[in-house]
Order: structure tokens, then C-alpha cells, then sequence
């Protein structure tokens, strides 16, 4: 099922598309149906990843993952992980009675949330959201910097850290990953990153995000050995094989994957942050949260002794409930007022979509 959320509040600059302003959001709603009746969910890929996949699962055991996955990876990163697997996951949860963290062989954890905004803002309108975001029950903010002057980007930090002082944690992105669009946007040099990395260093920022091209790591590395803030990264890389070039050469102190990708990846790419005793602090796209919680339930705890969970949260442009609405309310994440969430603990993924509030909204096709 394919539902059309519309229009967004307000038209967002997000900070990883430069130049270009987001109207509109399409949700995929995936649903996978067994002969027992079992239904798996997830957010899914476009209509034609869905053609291509359905014919191939027809007939299937959803519990032979080895299969699906191996399948999936003909299909480009984004394709077959990004819901189909996962649905698969939610299937086998559901079948066996329990919440995917325990089929994973994981523990009940509590994670910190962290409000991820998604434009730059400006330095005193960011300071008051920081303070909206405390009184929500938030310890934790991520800002994102991308201005042409460097300096508007520490006046924006600072200005948070003076408004929220030590009760919150932050952490900054500056998206520097991602393949930028003609015009003038910030592209930042090592140097540059170096520099901004030190003053972060000095507000006390708990990680800087993406600072370079996703695929320099020799520059990554350098970076590293530079600062004492941890360099985090890695959400576009789309295989494990990157992944472990990028640890071999010192490119990240923290990686960030999404589970979005697929689960069994997202199992793998914990092993191998712990092989190499880093820390995965994973990034978190609409729908993905749930999966990411399965996942870091499995993580050996010493190498990410604080459990930082993503949640885009950045009202009026890009509220939680954008894409929140479609979930049924008793299973939506909810802050604490220590800043931490947990598991609904229902089998699976353990959330359903809310068909109801789905009628409000436009789909736009249907694939059986």
C-alpha cells in the first residue's frame, strides 16, 4: 500500500538538500501477507521494487532469510532492505509470540532520545526549540550546521548551549555526505572540518556528523587523529564492505547505519562496530526507529554505553507526527521526562499501522 502524506506544514530547506526546498513527503506502506494470517509491516520502497520482490516471495518461507537476503541484494541499497526485509522480520516475530529483540537474542533496553532537527535555523530561534524540546521530556538535541560563513554555524551551537546550559546533550551534522546541488552551499575542506570540529570540541558537542564526503577516508581519518570529538558517519554507505574499509582506516569513531537497510545487515554491522570496539549510534529515517531499537538491544553495551536514539522531531517544518500519524497512537515512541523511550514490547516490530487515520490520506496504488 502506497499513501501519499502531502504537503508538509511549510516548505523545508532540509540541511542535506542544499538549494532545493521539500513540499511534500510519500510514505510506502508495506504490508506482507502469509497463508496463516499473519500480516508483516514495515515502511517499504517504491512500486516497482515491490513488483519485482512480490513475484519472488510468493510461495516462500518468510523464516528463510539467507534466501531473501541474498535475493535482495541483486536489487540496489534502498530496494529489497529498505521494508520488505523487515517486514519479513516483523512476520517471524509475530509468528513466534515475542518482540524481535528477544528472537534476536537481545535484552529490554531504555535509549536516549535525541531530537533530530533537519534545517539550519537561526541561532536564537534554535536556542528557544531547545527549550520547547526540554520541556518535551528531551536530554538530547541534534543541530544541523551548513552555513556559507563559518562562524553563523558556532554562533548557532553556542547560542544553545548558553540556552540549555548542561541539561542537554547535543550532537551537530553538517551533511557534508551527500552528492550537493548546483549552487552555493557550504563544501567543506579538511581544514575547514578541522577547525569546526575544535570549537565544537570546546562547546562540548557529544559528536560531529558527516564532515566530509562519505567516501574520503583518508581525509575521515586525519580528522580523527586531529580532534578529540568523535567523528560519526556512515548512514550512505550502502554495504558492509564499505563499512570496514571505512574502520580500517580510522575514517569514524562512531558509525551509523540504518536498519532501514535491512535488519540482517544492520545485525551484521553491529558485529563488526564491535570487532573494531566502536560504537553504533545508528541514523534514524521516518518508520526506521523501531527496527533501529531491535537491533541496538543485541549491542554489546561496552562499546556504546550510552544508547542514543534518532527521532526527526523538528517542528512546524517537519513535526514527529508526520509520519507518527499513520502508526497506531499506543504504539507511537513516546519521550519520558528523562529523555528516555522503550520497547511497546508487542511481537514483532511491535506496531501496527492505524488504518483509520490512513483513510485521511491519498493512495496513490495498491499492490496485491
Amino acid at each position: 500500500m502506497y499513501v501519499r502524506r502531502g504537503a508538509l506544514p511549510s516548505p523545508l530547506p532540509a540541511a542535506w538538500l542544499p538549494n532545493e526546498w521539500e513540499t511534500s513527503r510519500t510514505y510506502n506502506m508495506m504490508r506482507v501477507l502469509t497463508d496463516e494470517g499473519i500480516v508483516g509491516i514495515s515502511p517499504g520502497p517504491g512500486p516497482d521494487t515491490v513488483r519485482r520482490v512480490s513475484e519472488y516471495l510468493v510461495g516462500k518461507d518468510p523464516f528463510a532469510m539467507k534466501d531473501h537476503v541474498q535475493f535482495g541484494a541483486r536489487l540496489a541499497f534502498g530496494g529489497f532492505g529498505a521494508g520488505i526485509e523487515n517486514a519479513l522480520w516483523d512476520i517471524m516475530g509475530k509468528a513466534c509470540g515475542m518482540p524481535l529483540y528477544r528472537l534476536l537474542g537481545g535484552t529490554p533496553t531504555r535509549f536516549l532520545a535525541y531530537a533530530s532537527t533537519t534545517e539550519v535555523g537561526a541561532p536564537e530561534g534554535r536556542a528557544e526549540d531547545a527549550l520547547r524540546y526540554l520541556e518535551r521530556g528531551y536530554r538530547a538535541i541534534k543541530l544541523r550546521i551548513r552555513n556559507l560563513d563559518l562562524r553563523d554555524n558556532i554562533r548557532l551551537v553556542e547560542a544553545v548551549r548558553v540556552a540549555v546550559a548542561d541539561r542537554m546533550e547535543i550532537m551537530v551534522d553538517a551533511n557534508q555526505a551527500h552528492v550537493i546541488m548546483p549552487g552555493p552551499a557550504a563544501r567543506w575542506s579538511l581544514e575547514t572540518a578541522i577547525w569546526t570540529a575544535l570549537e565544537l570540541q570546546r562547546l562540548g558537542v557529544v559528536w560531529l556528523e558527516e564532515p566530509l564526503s562519505r567516501y574520503d577516508f583518508d581525509s575521515l581519518a586525519r580528522l580523527c587523529d586531529r580532534v578529540d570529538i568523535p567523528i560519526a558517519g556512515g548512514e550512505s554507505l550502502p554495504d558492509i564492505d564499505l563499512f570496514k574499509a571505512a574502520l580500517d582506516e580510522g575514517a569514524y569513531d562512531i558509525i551509523q547505519p540504518d536498519a532501514a537497510g535491512g535488519i540482517t545487515r544492520q545485525c551484521k554491522l553491529t558485529t563488526l562496530a564491535e570487532v573494531y570496539h566502536k560504537p553504533l549510534l545508528p541514523h534514524t529515517s521516518p518508520g526506521s526507529e523501531y527496527a533501529n531499537m531491535h537491533v541496538m538491544a543485541t549491542a554489546n553495551t561496552p562499546n556504546t554505553p550510552t544508547p542514543y536514539l534518532e527521532l526527526i522531531d523538528d517542528p512546524p517544518v517537519f513535526p514527529s507526527g508526520h509520519f507518527y500519524d499513520l502508526v497506531k497512537e499506543e504504539d507511537r515512541p513516546r519521550v519520558d521526562r528523562d529523555g528516555t523511550l522503550g520497547f511497546t514490547h508487542k511481537p514483532g516490530l511491535g506496531y501496527e499501522w492505524d488504518f483509520e487515520a490512513l483513510k485521511r490520506f491519498s493512495v496513490v496504488g495498491e499492490i496485491r
